[in-house]
């Protein structure tokens, strides 16, 4: 499989009243740094983090 399948895994999502991507990552501790800062900054933002695996992987289940 190549690396390309394996980059922005990770996505951080505002939830207002819609959910809306607004980062993905490489791996996990870059969103996790991300999204501490965030909610740092915007302690009622409504963060949240959520793994996303390859499109061949989501193909099989």
């Amino acid at each position: 499989m190549p690396f390309s399948n394996f980059t922005n895994l990770y996505q951080l999502t505002v939830v207002i009243t819609q959910s809306h991507t607004i980062a993905r990552f490489a791996n996990r501790q870059d969103a996790d740094d991300h999204l501490r800062f965030l909610r740092q900054t915007i302690p009622n933002g409504g963060f949240d983090l959520f793994f996303e695996p390859p499109d061949d992987i989501k193909r099989k289940l």
